[in-house]
């Protein structure tokens, strides 16, 4: 950053004239900031691949977690089905 050595500078002025020119120069950088505020925002937003990564995740985890709920509700009707059996096999 070009700017970064006026930031860094411990100088706070000693006479009115160096404030002066410290406060102009922080208007300056300001000015600056106030410039580049686009630039700050467009870095902040989430772009369009990133959102589309983000909704294929979102909907790999969906599928991976329905997988998983069918294979437990299998895992529960074939638990029945051999209760179902048991039962029957003890009656007979």
């Amino acid at each position: 950053m070009t700017r970064e050595p006026i930031l860094r500078d411990p100088t706070l002025g000693d006479s009115i004239p160096q404030a002066e020119e410290l406060l102009r120069k922080h208007d300056d950088f300001l000015t600056t900031i106030a410039a580049q505020e686009e630039i700050f925002e467009e870095l902040k937003r989430i772009t369009l691949l990133e959102q589309s990564f983000q909704k294929q995740k979102e909907a790999e985890r969906a599928a991976k977690n329905a997988e998983r709920d069918r294979l437990e509700r299998e895992k529960i009707e074939a638990r029945k089905r051999k209760e179902v059996q048991r039962i029957t096999d003890v009656s007979v």
